[in-house]
């Protein structure tokens, strides 16, 4: 049970962030996401992502 327990909290520990944008002008919708293998800081990697998109006007509908 331990093991098993431990093995779900490791595997949620590793979930890429994503945040969802949408342009009100246009209704193009735009994703942002890190592969956590691949960058040391994922969540600062969406983070400036989804900071370029907002700049041209994109604005956030979600983050899982």
């Amino acid at each position: 049970m331990r093991i098993a327990l431990l093995v779900l909290v490791v595997l949620a520990g590793c979930s890429a962030p994503r945040v969802v944008l949408r342009n009100p002008a246009t209704g193009n919708v735009a994703e942002c996401q890190a592969d956590s293998s691949l960058s040391w800081d994922p969540k600062k990697a969406v983070e400036i992502c989804a900071q370029s998109y907002e700049a041209g006007g994109y604005r956030r509908i979600g983050s899982f």
